[in-house]
């Protein structure tokens, strides 16, 4: 109990951390994402969204045979990325890398709160790896 209670408390400070970290966009890429901004239909925030899930479920069953195309797993990750947008995630590469350790931790831990809680931590520092570093130019 006591166990869940930290995890709980982690995942709040890690999802506050997310939610508040400023991202750095190269021009270069939010040029592309304005540009393709005209011939989309949906918002590039579900389109980031799926786009993740569907990469890492695809790479997930080439390295896993005979899995389901609907397992259960599938869907916890949906959940999870999801989550992350909810948070104010929609960083395409971000998501693809949590989505990837989501189910990597899932099949290492048989857990989800607790592969939720490593994938989070893994995606913090990728969030962190990305800021500029003291004395660096922006």
């Amino acid at each position: 109990m006591a166990t869940d209670r930290i995890i709980d408390i982690v995942r709040g400070h890690l999802a506050a951390q997310l939610r508040n970290k400023v991202k750095l966009r190269d021009s270069r890429n939010e040029k592309a994402r304005q540009s393709f901004s005209g011939f989309r239909e949906v918002p590039m925030t579900s389109q980031a969204r799926e786009g993740a899930c569907a990469f890492a479920w695809r790479n997930y069953l080439l390295l896993h045979s005979g899995i389901s195309e609907n397992d259960n797993r599938r869907f916890a990750l949906y959940r999870y990325v999801a989550s992350l947008r909810d948070a104010g995630e929609d960083d395409f590469d971000l998501l693809q890398i949590a989505a990837v350790a989501y189910l990597n931790k899932l099949d290492e831990l048989h857990d989800d709160r607790c592969a939720r809680l490593a994938a989070d931590q893994i995606l913090a520092g990728c969030l962190e790896s990305r800021s500029p570093q003291p004395g660096t130019q922006l």
